[in-house]
């Protein structure tokens, strides 16, 4: 089963699919395995900047993480005939890692500051859609399933060393959507 479209432009073609089967199993599956990392730090051994009177050094990560994994028959297909089984799986695995580092260091007055934020969205979904289509003979299992691992790690580090005035300061942040399901 595929992707149904105009042969010109691509556009989708708003027609309902007709599938006949023809006693054979039938398995439909996406999968999708994502990694996502960010890094920001200051370049060189120092470990941030410096200065005689004032060291100021900032880090900023941002990791935005976006995946859809989808296997499924749409609402309005027009399916018959016979088959085995009938399966519609959906599996994902997701990491996403932000890591912000950074230092000043001063005579007089230091400010080291690091941000890490990190979004992510993932959509995980096996759906066998309402059809309008004939009668199925099923000799097998029918089943929905999706399956999601996500991992999500953020760490910010900021540090400062002066003589008078050191402010060091850090902000890890998640903002984490996952959505998985199987109808």
């Amino acid at each position: 089963v595929g992707y149904d479209a105009d042969p010109i432009d691509g556009s989708p073609n708003l027609t309902a699919t007709q599938l006949t089967l023809t006693g054979g199993d039938v398995d439909i599956k996406a999968g999708n395995l994502t990694e996502s990392f960010v890094i920001a730090a200051p370049s060189g051994t120092s470990g941030g900047a410096g200065g005689s009177d004032v060291g100021v050094g900032a880090s900023f990560g941002l990791n935005i993480s976006l995946n859809d994994t989808i296997a499924e028959i749409e609402n309005g297909e027009q399916v018959s005939g016979s088959t085995g089984h009938f399966i519609v799986s959906a599996d994902s695995a997701n990491a996403t890692m932000t890591t912000t580092q950074n230092g000043a260091s001063g005579g007089g007055t230091s400010i080291g500051a690091a941000i890490s934020i990190a979004v992510v969205e993932n959509k995980t979904r096996a759906h066998i859609g309402s059809g309008t289509g004939g009668t199925i003979s099923l000799n097998g299992d029918l089943s929905a399933q999706a399956t999601h691992t996500n991992s999500v790690i953020t760490k910010a580090s900021g540090e400062a060393a002066g003589d008078d005035v050191a402010v060091g300061a850090s902000v890890a942040l998640n903002i984490v959507v996952d959505d998985t399901r199987a109808e």
